[in-house]
């Protein structure tokens, strides 16, 4: 054990000394980092070691209040011209996809830091998000209206409008993977955003916005607030989720969260994407090929430690294969390494 503990502390020694990893999140509200209007603030804590590795500045009902009406103003400024700005949406996606592939090594060590999960699948996690990033950025000049019908007096024509104002809350399991595909829609589409990321896992999201996104946005289009449940209850997230100027709210995350968010919008009509826990199931019939489905059990159930909501927690087999699935599932799992996240042997965070 105390090997052990060795080996754990020279390789977070090792990790903190390859870059700037550590950070401290703050807001990022109208163009400007903030912090908290109170000055409130929450640990960020490496659930690996229980290690600080920071701070983030624990948004305020004022400072969500602040966002929404900065990413209100910007998606209203000279006629909605950023809905408009099809081109300049283009290049502000493409160039968050080149900060994050510029920056990915840097960007995967912080990610696996702040949530737990193998270095070797926060690079999986990052490398997606540029290609994300560079896809929705080709779409965001594409053609917004299309003729579905025509008729002798009229045609059926389909016209792709922003919606505007669109808060974006995402959980702590894959941090910066859930804001890019929130974001990058959002953006790509016109509208103007306020970014949630889960309190225990925010710091590559703090600076995706803060670098990538900021900088290169007209101000008050992309906001940022951090902080937030477990660790305070009616601050800003839940100012966010209730505002009144929300057009959109996008939320990933657990069943009770979702419940509120959808409360929440239900009052006042307000278009809500929910993406919740489930308990899914691989089903492996009499005839499968059992080293693919072993493999892939594995897979869907052990990624990010099992806590994914398509994590594959059920696996279901005809009786006649039963047996050598089992044997074939245990033999893989023997073989999985649990360790400190930044150690290239760990494969089990």
């Amino acid at each position: 054990a105390g090997k052990s503990g060795m080996a754990l502390r020279s390789v977070v020694r090792r990790a903190r000394g390859a870059g700037r990893l550590l950070s401290s999140g703050r807001l990022y509200i109208d163009g400007e980092v903030r912090g908290a209007s109170d000055g409130a603030e929450v640990e960020v804590v490496c659930p690996a070691d229980e290690s600080v590795l920071g701070t983030l500045s624990d948004a305020s009902v004022e400072d969500a209040d602040a966002a929404v009406r900065a990413a209100r103003r910007a998606f209203e400024a000279e006629g909605r011209a950023w809905a408009g700005a099809h081109e300049t949406r283009r290049e502000v996606l493409l160039g968050a996809a080149e900060w994050v592939r510029r920056h990915s090594e840097e960007l995967s060590k912080l990610e696996s830091l702040d949530c737990g999960k193998p270095l070797a699948e926060s690079r999986g996690d990052v490398a997606y998000c540029g290609d994300v990033l560079e896809y929705y950025g080709e779409l965001a000049t594409a053609s917004t209206e299309e003729v579905v019908g025509r008729f002798e007096a009229c045609e059926a024509r389909v016209v792709r409008e922003a919606r505007g104002v669109c808060a974006l809350v995402t959980p702590w399991n894959f941090p910066l993977m859930q804001a890019v595909l929130k974001v990058a829609p959002a953006l790509a589409a016109g509208n103007t955003i306020v970014l949630k990321p889960s309190p225990l896992a925010s710091l590559t999201c703090e600076r995706f916005v803060r670098e990538a996104l900021g900088p290169s946005c007209p101000r008050g289009v992309a906001n940022l607030l951090t902080g937030g449940p477990p660790s305070s209850v009616g601050r800003g997230a839940e100012a966010l989720v209730t505002h009144p100027s929300v057009d959109f709210a996008s939320f990933t995350g657990s069943t009770r969260g979702g419940r509120a968010v959808l409360s929440a919008s239900a009052d006042r009509l307000r278009p809500t994407a929910l993406e919740l826990g489930g308990k899914s199931a691989l089903v492996v019939f009499e005839d499968a090929d059992l080293d693919l489905a072993a493999d892939w059990a594995l897979l869907g159930i052990f990624q990010c430690a099992g806590q994914v909501c398509s994590a594959t927690s059920r696996l279901l087999a005809h009786r006649d294969v039963y047996a050598e699935l089992v044997d074939k599932v245990v033999e893989r799992t023997s073989r999985l390494v649990h360790g400190h996240p930044l150690d290239p042997e760990t494969t089990l965070g």
